[in-house]
């Protein structure tokens, strides 16, 4: 049986910075506005150009990234859940569930690929997560690729690249093109 629901996706290259300090302006941004019966059941973010330098990936080692830090404490005021998080280099995918949902939720994976210079670098590459949510099977990409006119091909070869190597484990949507 399918239940519907609404989805927010965002996308973000946040350039090496900070979270900002204030946040209320993030709320609205977020669909986070009105009745929350009207509200996304999931929001998922995908950042790009996260800071990554050496003392911040030891960091991330063991305490969460000051970006995931702070959409936690964003949507958890507002009875969402993070029920996935993914991160590959300056890359983030995060994935929350308002929590009524958490009962329709199953099957959760994520994927990373790895396309900067010729696989070795994480500098480039995509995220992935996906998830039955309500008996839909949905996955959730990310992506920074090589900018400008002039890498247009090599986006394409490292868009296919990431396509061919994301992998599930659920039989019924293995691959990312598989999901609904």
């Amino acid at each position: 049986m399918t239940t519907p629901f609404k989805l927010l996706l965002c996308t973000w290259n946040v350039g090496d910075t900070n979270p900002p300090k204030e946040t209320a302006d993030y709320l609205p941004m977020l669909g986070i506005v009105g009745d929350h019966r009207e509200w996304p059941a999931m929001i998922s973010i995908g950042l790009q150009e996260v800071k990554n330098d050496a003392s911040q990936a030891f960091k991330n080692l063991f305490i969460e990234d000051d970006w995931t830090i702070m959409y936690k404490e964003i949507l958890s005021k507002h009875s969402y859940i993070m029920v996935k998080s993914v991160k590959l280099g300056a890359l983030l995918l995060l994935t929350f569930l308002q929590q009524r949902y958490l009962p329709y939720v199953s099957n959760i994976e994520k994927d990373t690929t790895k396309v900067g210079f010729g696989g070795l670098s994480s500098n480039k590459g995509g995220l992935s997560i996906r998830m039955d949510l309500c008996g839909v099977n949905i996955v959730i990409v990310n992506c920074h690729l090589a900018a400008h006119f002039a890498k247009t091909e090599e986006r394409i070869i490292d868009y296919m690249t990431i396509l061919e190597n994301q992998s599930f484990k659920n039989d019924e949507s293995s691959t990312i093109l598989d999901h609904e």
